[in-house]
Formats: structure tokens, sequence, C-alpha cells
């Protein structure tokens, strides 16, 4: 009998290689994490990081400018000059161009730009 995890790898390996992918494997991990509640997650996760220290949130804000989220990019860096972490400059400006791009898509209400701007204004950048 195969189990659930060998239909998905199935699955995954033939989506991967340009195959076709059974059309339940979207539906099989719909239930597990909706796309809201991560975000959800992610919004608490970063309000969180307000009231650590800023050497415990340095590191997470670093993954958290990565991100292609704008609104989470925008917390990210106001959680950032909350913090004065003035060493993640070139975070926020590597992030800003991202959300150029095409940024009616990306970036439509200009959260991340917005955000990024003040924090790279206030560290004189």
């Amino acid at each position: 009998m195969e189990s659930f995890l060998d239909k998905f790898t199935a699955a995954r390996l033939l989506q991967s290689c340009g195959g076709p992918a059974h059309h339940t494997t979207r539906s099989l991990f719909s239930n597990l994490m909706p796309p809201k509640r991560a975000f959800d997650d992610g919004l608490a996760t970063l309000e969180a990081f307000r009231d650590v220290s800023p050497e415990a949130a340095e590191p997470e804000l670093v993954k958290a400018l990565n991100l292609h989220n704008n609104f989470l990019v925008a917390k990210a860096a106001a959680v950032t000059l909350h913090h004065r972490l003035i060493g993640l400059t070139p975070n926020l400006a590597a992030a800003f161009p991202r959300f150029l791009e095409n940024s009616a898509k990306s970036d439509p209400q200009c959260w991340a730009k917005n955000a990024l701007t003040k924090t790279l204004a206030a560290f004189e950048y």
C-alpha cells in the first residue's frame, strides 16, 4: 500500500520533471497550513520581535527582509527601525529593488517601499 508521503513525493517528482502532477496533491496539503494562517503566523512572529532583544531579533529580521511578501517585509523593516539595527542597512537596501520590479503586483500599496525608505532614511543611508 502506497503511503500519503509516497504519493506526495511521486507527484512532486513528476511536477519537477515537467510531468503532470496528480490533481489531488494540492488538495492534500491545502488543509495543513492555509496561506492566510501562515501569513498571520509570520505577522505575529514579526510583531513579537519588538519585545525581544535586538541581538535575538536580528537573524530573524534578516530572513524576513528576504521574503517576497510586501507586508511582511514592511513589518520587518519597522521592527528593524524599532531596534535601531543599523547593521541591517545592506539588507534593507537589497530588499528595496525587489519591490520596484513589477511594483503593481509586488507592492501595490507601497507598504514595503515606504517602510524600507523610512528605515533607510532614519539610518541616514
